[in-house]
């Protein structure tokens, strides 16, 4: 589901793996300003995208969050009939809207 892409998994040029998600811009910068272990994303546009350093310290509740305020962010932005389709097609994308 390309037009979905709220996050992505890779490492950066040490090898430490990343998540990297799209979030508000404003929801991004005050988490990079919380946690040391988020910082601008990783190859991409860095006001829009953020990445998460795996093995960092990044409190798996903010991780949580995070993940879904990506999902949210991303699937917010698509038209309504693609929104109804994903959601039609799948009872557990309710779930990531709440």
């Amino acid at each position: 589901m390309g037009e979905l892409m709220f996050a992505m998994r890779g490492e950066n040029k040490n090898g430490d793996s990343l998540l990297t998600l799209k979030l508000p811009i404003g929801d991004g910068e005050i988490l990079r300003s919380r946690y040391p272990d988020i910082i601008p994303g990783y190859h991409m546009i860095k006001q829009h995208w953020n990445s998460l350093l795996l093995a960092g310290d990044v409190p798996e509740p903010v991780l949580i969050d995070c993940i879904q305020l990506a999902y949210q962010t991303v699937f917010m932005k698509l038209t309504k009939k693609k929104q109804r389709e994903i959601v039609e097609s799948s009872p557990a994308a309710r779930l990531h809207l709440i």
